[in-house]
């Protein structure tokens, strides 16, 4: 069975909260960097399978960007850029408030 819409707008919550409730992050550490690395590709993953029409409107996150991240943490895992990780992890409050937003408007 397929996620509609919104369930995959709350994975992209819970996935960007579970990487904030790691704070601080430490991505030295390899099992959080693991872990941080896993949530940032659902977040990619499940942004993938959201109508573009109801992410443009929201032009403060680089919705294309989020999602080309995962493509990168998943096939170019091997030369991931930790500034680009943390590039990511500072965008998911914002992206929460956002995605709240979204998911009350498609409600």
């Amino acid at each position: 069975m397929k996620a509609n819409p919104i369930e995959r707008l709350k994975h992209v919550q819970s996935a960007a909260q579970t990487v904030i409730d790691f704070s601080p992050i430490d991505l030295k550490d390899i099992k959080t960097y693991g872990a941080v690395v896993y949530q940032l590709q659902i977040v990619g993953e499940a942004l993938k399978h959201v109508p573009k029409e109801w992410l443009e409107p929201h032009a403060n996150i680089p919705w294309k960007r989020v999602i080309a991240f995962r493509n990168y943490a998943v096939h170019e895992y091997f030369q991931l850029d930790l500034q680009a990780i943390h590039k990511a992890i500072n965008m998911l409050p914002d992206m929460i408030l956002t995605i709240e937003s979204i998911i009350t408007e498609h409600k």
